[in-house]
């Protein structure tokens, strides 16, 4: 009997410690994965609990004064060159409280403050010209704004950050300086609409071309802005990550292209009717208008369908007045070689002879006892020059030697045409040679 008084009080005192006993268990799995807890006080006693999802400490205040913790997930939801994407939402005591917001985290190196300042640099740049360039523009759809990042450390990580594996990135740190701002994927599609070299996915020009040039031409020719991506709304678009080309490379030697990457966004920049009467690079005008020439070259050969002007002799009486009217109208020809020499005696290749002027085809035989020679005709370039040492004559059918009223250039009007005209010198670098036949059918927005 006693025996089993003595059994019934050994089992019940094992269960009553059981709960005991399953505490300190629990309590020693915990310091196994402190790492992975969250501080909690209840009852005086710390306690920790599974973290998630990734958290923020404080941010830095907002417009509003006010600072946001982020809470977001342990896997990116996409990747650039330089960052990685993290969707989650903010908290704290603002207004913002509960918005969905991106993290976006540094993938080569550890964020640090600095790394975040020059972030938040541009972005509080592109808002300033932004809110400057809004003041040209009527229409709402097409105004500009850029979102305003907020930088905060990395205060604790979830579970699932260990347990990852990342193959082509690093672990996130804890205390590393990470950006957050608001997700523009809740307000439409995500595009990018200039590349960060100028490029335009849109074929049609947008406010974004005439922007690009007006912050160009706002820096005093320091710096612009390029690489816009976004959403586009109907109170117009929401930008982030601009990038900025700069002439001494302010911006960071990850991003800024310098002065040879500005020439190449210009190359692909064709002006509208907000930005036309900006200036351009001087390198970049001068190369547009030779290309411009090299055309306008290219498609008065394909008009004479590459025929060589060949001269023969002519007995007719009147052959002589009809060559020196043919001479007159092309006075700026030159005779630069003559073909087989032992045809072309001087008395047959005298101008003042009858000779008069025909074309052949190529692949004519013309060396039948009838001397031949050709021309060649000279360059735009060369006619260019000439026709500036006149300084009257106007070039390319007066594309460069006018510009519409709502120019600012002091021209004298001349009555009867309602345009001002003005010298090729104060016009050339206010055009925009790209522009579908010149200033006055620019494309508009």
């Amino acid at each position: 009997m006693s025996h089993s008084l003595d059994s019934m009080l050994v089992i019940n005192n094992f269960l009553l410690s059981l709960p005991v006993r399953l505490f300190d268990i629990a309590i020693l799995l915990e310091l196994h994965v402190l790492s992975f807890y969250r501080t909690v006080k209840v009852h005086r006693m710390s306690l920790r609990m599974l973290h998630l999802q990734n958290e923020t400490n404080a941010s830095c205040p907002d417009l509003r004064g006010q600072g946001y913790r982020a809470s977001f997930h342990t896997h990116s939801a996409a990747k650039g060159p330089r960052k990685k994407i993290y969707h989650g939402h903010l908290e704290g005591a603002g207004p913002r409280k509960g918005e969905r917001a991106v993290v976006k985290v540094f993938r080569d190196r550890p964020g640090t403050a600095a790394m975040c300042d020059a972030e938040i640099d541009k972005h509080r740049l592109a808002l300033k010209l932004a809110r400057r360039f809004n003041k040209m523009v009527s229409d709402p759809r097409v105004k500009i704004s850029f979102t305003l990042p907020l930088k905060s450390t990395v205060e604790s990580l979830a579970l699932g950050q260990y347990l990852t594996r990342h193959r082509q990135s690093r672990h996130l740190n804890k205390m590393e300086w990470v950006l957050m701002e608001e997700n523009l994927t809740r307000q439409g599609e995500y595009r990018v609409f200039l590349g960060k070299s100028g490029e335009s996915i849109d074929k049609s020009p947008t406010s974004l071309d005439a922007f690009l040039h007006f912050t160009y031409h706002e820096s005093g020719h320091k710096f612009l802005l390029c690489g816009f991506q976004g959403v586009q709304t109907e109170k117009g678009y929401i930008l982030t990550t601009p990038c900025i080309h700069s002439e001494d490379l302010a911006f960071g030697t990850a991003t800024d292209g310098g002065p040879t990457m500005m020439r190449r966004v210009f190359e692909q920049h064709i002006c509208n009717n907000l930005c036309y009467s900006y200036e351009r690079p001087l390198e970049v005008q001068q190369t547009a208008q030779e290309e411009q020439q090299e055309r306008a070259c290219q498609k008065e050969e394909d008009q004479t369908g590459g025929n060589w002007h060949l001269i023969k002799t002519d007995n007719d009486s009147d052959s002589t007045s009809n060559n020196q009217d043919i001479l007159q109208n092309n006075e700026t020809l030159e005779w630069t070689k003559m073909l087989n020499n032992d045809d072309c005696s001087s008395q047959s290749c005298n101008l003042a002879n009858n000779i008069s002027p025909e074309s052949y085809p190529i692949d004519k035989d013309t060396t039948k006892n009838q001397p031949h020679c050709y021309k060649k005709k000279p360059t735009r370039a060369e006619k260019q020059r000439d026709e500036c040492d006149d300084g009257e004559k106007k070039r390319d059918g007066g594309i460069w030697g006018r510009v519409s009223q709502r120019d600012g250039l002091d021209g004298k009007k001349k009555s009867g045409d309602g345009r001002k005209h003005f010298k090729i010198n104060e016009s050339t670098y206010r055009c925009n040679a790209k522009a579908i036949g010149g200033i006055e059918k620019r494309p508009s927005i």
